[in-house]
């Protein structure tokens, strides 16, 4: 029987760059609320103030991925950010 955290750490390994940097301005911007992200990343496609800023040609890219990132962690009940390096 694998491990979960062996199976979780090796989901992070796949994880690009981008992936990795959502991850992590989860934590730091939003305290773990993907929601607030997703409300965030919705405000900017609308025009209104947001609080970063990824790119308007890159924000469905970027909610696709929250979703990705906001649904493994809500199915296995934890937080990628502590399988990151420095996590």
């Amino acid at each position: 029987m694998t491990d979960p955290r062996e199976a979780h750490g090796a989901f992070v390994e796949t994880l690009v760059p981008e992936d990795t940097l959502l991850v992590r301005l989860v934590e730091d911007l939003y305290d773990g609320d993907w929601e607030a992200m997703i409300q965030d990343v919705r405000d900017r496609q609308a025009g209104r103030p947001y609080l970063f800023d990824i790119g308007q040609e890159r924000l469905a890219d970027h909610l696709v991925r929250i979703e990705r990132l906001r649904e493994y962690e809500t199915k296995h009940r934890i937080k990628l950010v502590s399988f990151l390096p420095g996590g």
